[in-house]
């Protein structure tokens, strides 16, 4: 620990060359754990109970990243942003002023109770196999953008031949790795939009980074539920978009970037749900975990009962702390976003952050992800109804 702790010491004293700086809002309690190694004089603009703001390079900020997985056994904990004032506004609430409130009744249980039935574990297995076989899937390594063009191209092959649903990238301005985008056109309102997501990117401080659970699990998921709307020819009144979010392991660069954009075209999100990490049982009485913090409350009500509905498996909630995954990107602009997750938090899986995060260290199978599928299939089917 001595010498890691050390090493982390001179990678931010020592640059190979001058990088923009960015500025990061890390939870406070996480930062004050790390015993000082990020207080250097003048890294600190603000800091207050909730979060503190530093100034940091781009390779600062991926040692942040490493340093608070392996001194705190954790992920996320940092947001970064672009300007030292959007990093210190703060949370915004009910950016639109609904006329009626969102309809988070079920009624579509007709629906839903066969294409539930129908959720495959092998898809989702092979969907991990395929992104966990990249060395990496780090935002800016050659092998991050192939994994976009395979998320890009499978989620194409599996909306051929409906043209209610395009497949985009979505290009970001400070780094290469592009982000997905599948959306699925609302036949009465398509303004509104209902959004399921989970991050592309890996990342480890060896290098290797097959991101099995962290977060291919996710993306295997997200790709069933598309694959299960399109088989059935599912037409949902309101759009719904599926989002594979590039450079979430960094501070939320993706999503962040994506949900500030949606917020300045003003658009008219109804909910977000996010999937990051769904392969790892580690909570025994629990299958499916809801994060409280950074989440809408009634939302996540909702969620509680759509598992009681579709799922029927025990769940429960637990706390992830600020700027834990993409979530909170979506919560920072005021619309509506939760978070299901494999575990309660301090049981997460071990292994992610490093080259043992493989399908073969969270149990070979990826029947856990199918609980988290089925959870994601009735939300969007519900919400968009």
């Amino acid at each position: 620990m001595k010498i890691f702790l050390l090493a982390l010491s001179l990678s931010l004293s020592v640059q190979a060359a001058p990088e923009a700086s960015r500025f990061v809002s890390v939870n406070t309690s996480i930062l004050s754990s790390l015993r000082g190694i990020f207080q250097r004089p003048g890294k600190i603009k603000h800091a207050d109970a909730e979060k503190t703001v530093m100034e940091l390079s781009a390779r600062e900020t991926e040692t942040l990243s490493g340093a608070i997985h392996q001194n705190l056994n954790r992920c996320g904990g940092f947001i970064s942003h672009d300007t030292l004032a959007e990093a210190l506004t703060p949370r915004r609430f009910s950016f639109f002023n609904r006329r009626a409130p969102i309809d988070y009744s079920i009624s579509k249980t007709s629906v839903l109770r066969s294409m539930v039935t129908q959720v495959s574990e092998v898809n989702i297995r092979r969907t991990i196999i395929d992104l966990s076989s990249f060395e990496t899937r780090f935002y800016k390594s050659d092998d991050g953008a192939r994994t976009s063009e395979l998320v890009f191209n499978k989620w194409k092959d599996l909306s051929r031949g409906r043209s209610d649903i395009r497949v985009d990238y979505f290009v970001h301005q400070n780094f290469n790795q592009p982000s997905v985008i599948v959306t699925v056109r609302g036949s009465e309102t398509p303004n509104e939009i209902v959004i399921l997501g989970g991050h592309l990117d890996s990342i480890s401080s060896t290098g290797e980074a097959p991101g099995a659970d962290d977060n291919a699990s996710g993306i295997g998921a997200v790709s069933e539920v598309l694959r299960l709307i399109v088989n059935h020819s599912h037409r949902p009144k309101k759009t719904i978009q599926f989002i594979a979010y590039a450079a979430e392991e960094v501070g939320l660069l993706g999503s962040n970037e994506i949900a500030k954009s949606y917020k300045k075209a003003r658009r008219n999100v109804v909910g977000v749900l996010q999937l990051d990490m769904t392969l790892f049982k580690g909570t025994s009485n629990k299958d499916i975990v809801l994060i409280s913090d950074y989440t809408n409350r009634a939302q996540n009500e909702f969620l509680g009962k759509l598992i009681d509905e579709y799922v029927k498996v025990p769940w429960g909630y637990s706390r992830c702390g600020y700027g834990c995954s993409d979530h909170a990107a979506w919560d920072a602009q005021g619309y509506p976003a939760s978070f299901s997750f494999e575990s309660a938090f301090d049981d997460h899986n071990p292994h992610i952050h490093t080259p043992q995060d493989t399908l073969e260290n969270a149990g070979g199978d990826a029947r856990h992800s199918v609980k988290f599928a089925k959870l994601a299939l009735a939300f969007v089917v519900e919400l968009a109804k």
